[in-house]
């Protein structure tokens, strides 16, 4: 039973946290203060090995599972991300593979957002991102990198 009281005491300890902590707080982050609060360290060690990741990482896995069942919009959330190094190291030639996935969804934008970054790239760039969109497609399997957590 004390367990069970432990483990709810953190879990609103969390909920309480995060909200205050704000959105781009990481999680493991949150977690240590959480168990700080409530005198369960180990808890936030646990968390912090099961690789409790960023909100853009986060974001990214979701999109990405969304666009291997064919939703252009979020292959586009990705090609922002790229863009934009929220999560991941700012790439733009992968952001223009991913805005060329979502445009073969039907997503318009998509291409006006790859028609915008095209002329910054040169045309090997462009090469080397519309055969990584053409393995995708094959595979749809794709790594998330490391990077900076900002934005």
């Amino acid at each position: 039973m004390r367990i069970f009281l432990i483990t709810a005491l953190v879990a609103l300890a969390l909920t309480g946290l995060a909200a205050i902590a704000g959105p781009g707080a990481r999680a493991d982050t949150v977690a240590l203060e959480a168990a700080r609060h409530s005198g369960e360290v180990q808890l936030a060690q646990l968390l912090r090995e099961k690789g409790a990741s960023n909100r853009y990482k986060e974001q990214i896995r979701q999109n990405l599972f969304k666009g291997q069942r064919g939703d252009g919009g979020a292959l586009r959330q990705i090609g922002f991300h790229y863009a934009k190094g929220w999560g991941v190291i700012r790439d733009l030639t992968k952001a223009y593979m991913w805005f060329t996935l979502a445009a073969r969804e039907g997503n318009d934008e998509a291409l006006e957002n790859r028609n915008s970054i095209a002329h910054t790239l040169s045309d090997t760039q462009i090469a080397n991102a519309e055969a990584m969109a053409a393995r995708w497609l094959e595979t749809h399997e794709w790594v998330i990198e490391a990077g900076s957590f900002g934005g």
